[in-house]
Parts: C-alpha cells; structure tokens; sequence
C-alpha cells in the first residue's frame, strides 16, 4: 500500500497521538478511491487527524518548549521532511475499474492532486516546513496492468502501455503544477518533487546496464513468458528482475530506485537528503 509519509529526520521519539494520527491519515489516503462512501470515509477520517495533530502539539512540548514532555517540540516539528507518495494505487483501481481515460484524465487526477494538496497544506498550517512529494511511476510497465490489457492496447518500444503511461504522465504533470503552486504560496515553505516515473521508466528501458533480465516479468508467479502474472511459486534465488508480483518492485529494484532518488538527480530542486534534513527553517 502506497501512504502519506510523516518521516522526521532529527525525531528520536514519535509520540502515541502523533503516531495514531499517522494512521488515521494512511488510512484516509487508502480510502480514497472512486465509491462515494468510501470518499465520506476517507474525509470523516482527515477531520478526526488533522485538527488532533494541531491541537495536541503544543501539549506534547516539554515545560519549556525543549523536548522534555512525552512528544516533540514547536522546532523538532518544523524540522521533520514530510514525505507524500499518493496516487499509483488510486491510478490502478480507476483503470481496473473501467473508467474511460477521459474521465480518469477530467476526474480522478484532479481530486487526487487536491487532496495531496489539502494534506500538505494542513501540515503546514501546523507547522511543518520541509515537504517531498513522489510523483507515480511508469504504471504501463507493471506486469499486472500488461496482464489484463485488451487486445488493441497500444504498446511503446519498451513493451508498455501507452495509454496507462500517458495517464501517469497526466497525473505527474498535474503534480508538477502543484509543486510548483506550493513553492509559490507557502511561507518559508521547501517543496521538493521526485521523478519517479523518469527513475521507474527509466530502469525497465535501460534494464541491462543494470544487469536486470525480463523487465515486464514478474519474478514470483507463474505461468510464464511475457508477463507471469498468476500465483505460483516465489522468485528463484539470484533472479535478476524489476517486478517482484507485478506490483512491487524486487529489493534489488529498489535498490537502484533507492539510490536514484537520493542523488537527487531527479528531485526538483535538486536537494539532497542530509541538507533538507539539517536545513533549519
């Protein structure tokens, strides 16, 4: 399951409300697919979340504002990096479900990107000042979306879905104006968005210099060539590939995903990790 991220680099302790209203916000962002039930759900739990964490802040403070009490200080708060990766799960199930690429394109991107939006903007209202927004990856390059594709789908030199990249591609865009707004319009305010889906295309195009074999394959199936889409046996020991289910990337994907993303190569702007981390604000 994708989440919203609240990682403090400098945080040595999370506080129990701190961490429960963590929870609660996984869970918002996990409800929020295309039932309007679920939409309720996923609003009644942002309220129950976002005002807790605001109000119960400056309970948690020491006497003095120095970290003495059972939770953080006013700077410990502001110092943490919030990280937001939100959007490829949301993504699938519309695609699963059968909405039309239109509609995906004029309804679903833009509440996803609204809600990234009104999350990140609650948590700088209650104080937070450093924000990493993940952008989705190449989502026509997973095997299970190439699993299930129709006869007529359109497939790119790299063997992936047109039509599901160029919905990435949408989405990413959408995001990208939104970094861009944030920048804008927070106060004292550091918005950094990664390119994941330059990272992610990236590695299944140029799959061999990195030593992988099979890029749309996944490694823990079964039923074989071009994709192994179907429940079977795990992954063989010192398999090479991208796709560990045809979801989930094997851990050593990750690994290179891992290392492109803390260059900072692909971050714009391009900050590295140890300077927003210790970056005061």
């Amino acid at each position: 399951m994708e989440s919203l991220h609240c990682t403090a680099c400098i945080l040595q302790r999370m506080s129990p409300s701190l961490a429960a209203a963590a929870t609660i916000v996984e869970s918002w962002r996990w409800m929020g697919g295309v039932g309007d039930g679920l939409n309720q759900q996923r609003d009644a739990a942002a309220r129950l979340c976002w005002p807790n964490v605001t109000a119960t802040l400056p309970a948690l403070e020491g006497a003095h504002g120095e970290g003495s009490g059972p939770g953080i200080t006013t700077q410990e708060f502001q110092d943490a990096v919030y990280t937001f990766d939100i959007g490829q799960n949301d993504l699938q199930l519309a695609l699963a479900a059968g909405l039309s690429y239109d509609r995906i394109l004029v309804e679903t991107i833009p509440a996803i990107v609204t809600r990234i939006k009104n999350a990140v903007t609650m948590v700088h209202e209650a104080g937070g000042r450093k924000f990493l927004l993940y952008n989705t990856g190449a989502l026509g390059c997973l095997p299970s979306m190439l699993a299930r594709r129709g006869g007529g789908s359109e497939l790119d030199r790299a063997g992936c879905l047109v039509d599901h990249n160029g919905v990435a591609g949408e989405f990413n865009a959408q995001l990208g104006r939104l970094c861009r707004d944030l920048r804008a319009k927070l106060a004292n305010a550091t918005v950094v968005c990664v390119d994941m889906y330059a990272i992610k295309y990236g590695l299944v195009a140029n799959h061999t210099a990195h030593g992988f074999s099979e890029p749309l394959m996944a490694c823990c199936g079964s039923g074989g060539p071009p994709y192994n889409y179907r429940a079977g046996k795990a992954c063989a020991v010192g398999d090479r590939r991208i796709s560990w289910d045809g979801i989930h990337y094997t851990e050593d994907a990750n690994r290179v995903v891992a290392d492109k993303v803390l260059s900072a190569e692909y971050s714009d702007p391009p900050l590295r990790f140890p300077s927003l981390c210790t970056s005061q604000t």
